[in-house]
This record gives structure tokens, sequence and C-alpha cells, in this order.
């Protein structure tokens, strides 16, 4: 046999085969590997036209599912209606939850718990979220539902300290007790109920003689505990002394009436008008009426 005879067998050998570079074999694709594609018998629009699919497309295809390896149309089946109630039934073909405890599928609420709570911003709604019952005025979230508050001297549990806290009352030596700062807010009336409200909580925040940030706050100097400011009169002081900015308008100094201008520093801030309604607005300051401290208005 002549040598080019023996290239050309050779040649037709190889396209045969599919071994030619850049050239593969009818059929050898991935789409076609064993298990990659199933036959079709689902009609959604996307798919409805191919007689084989592949698995990944037929589960991403709204409207079908893979049931004994054939893509076939997806039925929905209520939860409380599956036969075979395990984790893979309820969830991945019905988009129900499965409750190990109960050996059931439940419905599943997206964060949402059942309510039972009378309050009227949510006694119409027969499920609602976790966030917006704790919220809620008069609900709390209580084994996994939504109640009403149990008035603190009905707590039939009050040796648990959890059961006081989440209805809002304290734990004290056994029993649950209404919180002192409801008790406190409870006292103030409609016209005084702004600093009232501020002056309660201030005292709330009272920790041995400690105040939490509260621009409201300060520890009183007399008896030493936490409660509403009372901005006192600003005395003379030499603020020009103060030769660069960053000391003249340190929080300490600011609080004297200290303020920096052209250069200079000077008592002629907000400050010096407490107690002055009317001298601080007209100085475009902000009052604050509740503690008589005058202060720059926020920008």
């Amino acid at each position: 046999m002549k040598f080019s005879n023996i290239f050309l067998a050779a040649s037709f050998l190889l396209l045969d085969t599919g071994f030619v570079q850049g050239q593969k074999k009818p059929g050898t694709g991935n789409n076609s590997m064993p298990g990659e594609e199933i036959e079709n018998q689902c009609t959604a629009d996307a798919i409805d036209t191919l007689l084989v699919v592949g698995k990944k497309e037929c589960m991403k295809t709204k409207g079908c599912a893979i049931v004994d390896n054939v893509c076939v149309d997806f039925e929905l089946i209520a939860c409380d209606e599956i036969t075979e109630p395990t984790k893979k039934n309820c969830k991945k073909k019905n988009g129900c939850v499965f409750d190990k405890k109960a050996g059931t599928c439940e419905v599943k609420r997206k964060g949402k718990i059942e309510n039972e709570c009378t309050a009227d911003a949510i006694d119409t709604v027969t499920e609602v979220g976790k966030k917006v019952c704790m919220k809620t005025m008069g609900c709390v979230v209580e084994d996994n539902k939504c109640v009403d508050v149990t008035p603190c001297d009905q707590i039939t549990t009050p040796d648990k300290k959890k059961k006081c806290k989440n209805n809002g009352c304290v734990f004290n030596k056994g029993t649950c007790e209404v919180s002192p700062l409801d008790l406190c807010i409870a006292k103030c009336t409609d016209d005084e109920n702004n600093c009232c409200l501020k002056e309660c909580y201030c005292s709330n925040y009272d920790k041995g003689g400690k105040c939490n940030k509260d621009n409201n706050c300060a520890v009183n100097k007399d008896t030493k505990v936490c409660a509403l400011k009372s901005a006192g009169e600003i005395f003379d002081f030499n603020c020009s002394k103060f030769g660069n900015k960053r000391n003249c308008t340190s929080k300490k100094n600011v609080k004297k009436g200290c303020v920096y201008k052209d250069g200079s520093c000077s008592q002629t801030g907000c400050a010096i008008h407490n107690g002055q309604a009317t001298e601080c607005d007209n100085a475009g300051c902000a009052y604050n009426g509740c503690t008589d401290e005058c202060s720059k208005k926020k920008e």
C-alpha cells in the first residue's frame, strides 16, 4: 500500500472517532450525559415543546417538578394533605415546613406567627410578624404566638423572670410587679406629658449615680441620682483666654457660652440664654422647655 493511501485511511479513522482537533463526535456533549436529560411531560410554556429536558432546567422552570425521573406538571398539595410528611416532601415539593415534633407538614408562615392579641392595631389579622407583635402596645410573644399582655398581678408563674419581663413587669422576690417606669408614666397628665415622660425615663436610667446617655438627663449634684436636667444660670466666664477654636469650642466651654468667631473666643453663645425662651429664640438658638437649656440648632 502506498504511503498516501495509508495517510488517507488514517484520516478517515480520525474523523470517524472524533479525535480531530476542534471537532466532537455527535452525541457526546454535556447535555446528553447519562442522567442529565430526562423525558419531559411538563406543559409549562417555557419547555412545553421539548421531548427531553435537563434535570436542572426542569427544577428551575416554574410549574414543573421531577417525579420518577420524568419532568411533569407540578401539583401543589395542601400541607395538611401530604400523606408522607417528611422534611423533603414538605419543603422541597410543596413549600411547607416539617414539624419534627408532630411529624406533620405545616404551612410556611415566612417568619409570621399565629395572632391571638386583641389590640386594636392587629386584632383583625390571624398571623403577624414577631417584631410587629412585640412593638404593638398590649401584645407579647409567648410560646411562638402573639397574645395579650398579662397584668403583672395575674401572672400565675411569677417564679419565672422571663415571664415577668415579657409582660413588661419586673421580678421582685418571687413576684411580678409593675415596672417603676410604667408607674411613673401613668402619673403624667396630658398638659405636662412631654417633660414628665422625659423625667420618668431619666429616673429609670439611674444606675448608682450614673445616667445612660441621654441629652435630657444628668446626675443631680445634691441627690446623686439621675434626673431631668435643669439648666442653671450662666455666670460670667472669661472665654477670651482661649486663643484657638479647639479649646474655645470644647463641650465644656460651649456650655459656659463660649463661641469662636472671626478669630477670637467670646461668651456670646446660645448657653447665655438658658431659662430665657424669647431671647434664645431671637438669637437663632433652640430652646428646651423641659430643661430650660438654650443650645445651638442642629443643622
